[in-house]
């Protein structure tokens, strides 16, 4: 960060995004043009509603979870079908899958969930995502995948790898720690990145983008980080 001071005269929206997009999709396993980045996740969800909402619809929500994407919907004038989870705190898929309508636009899951920290397994996820992707985008949201320790645990990318109407977020603010500096991206197919970076409203500066592209080498850091996490879920 403090060498890319050298760099603050200039745009960062040309060769520096280009270079984090390209870190980004090798570590996905994904093309370049199947990532978007914004200010944080939170942009990616934001530029999601947009995109799929402004016109008015609705989404279905496992609830409690993150509700960003739901309350700028809501002010979009779209319908939040928000379904409580089980007694376990997991998702009700059943219900969910039923609540999904004609007038769907997406479900919204976070997994591992924010704020009651479930981790759902790839096989109970997969098939819902599976179920669901035809009927109208699957976003998820996996800004905390990085803590889950749950081997059964797996990100939905490779879903989006297939082409599906899948969508996953991730976020340089958790266990990278840079939670100030806003950096965040997302992956789907390119027809829908296609669509949403050009309601994204601004770009990440050259040194929230330097920051990234280090603390993705950094993998002892990231280990501390998840270390740390771990003892104090222990504490907990």
């Amino acid at each position: 960060m403090t060498r890319a001071f050298e760099e603050s005269s200039l745009y960062a929206h040309f060769e520096a995004s280009l270079e984090l997009k390209e870190m980004l999709a090798k570590k996905e396993g994904v093309t370049p043009e199947q990532i978007v980045i914004g200010s944080g996740s939170r942009e990616i969800l934001n530029v999601t509603a947009l995109h799929y909402l402004r016109n008015a619809g609705e989404i279905v929500a496992s609830y409690p979870g993150y509700e960003t994407l739901n309350r700028y919907a809501e002010n979009l004038g779209a319908k939040v079908n928000r379904v409580r989870v089980k007694d376990d705190m997991s998702p009700d898929f059943s219900t969910l899958k039923k609540a999904a309508n004609k007038n769907t636009k997406l479900i919204n899951i976070c997994n591992p969930n924010n704020p009651t920290g479930v981790a759902v397994d790839a096989e109970t996820l997969e098939p819902f995502c599976r179920a669901m992707e035809s009927k109208c985008l699957v976003f998820v949201d996996e800004a905390y995948k990085e803590y889950v320790m749950d081997r059964r645990y797996r990100s939905m990318v490779d879903l989006v790898k297939e082409g599906l109407n899948v969508m996953v977020t991730r976020t340089f603010s958790k266990i990278h720690a840079l939670a100030g500096i806003r950096v965040g991206y997302g992956v789907a197919k390119p027809e829908i990145i296609s669509k949403l970076e050009p309601l994204i409203t601004g770009t990440v500066n050259i040194l929230g983008l330097r920051a990234a592209m280090a603390s993705l080498q950094d993998e002892a850091f990231q280990e501390m980080s998840r270390s740390k996490n771990l003892e104090a879920k222990e504490m907990v």
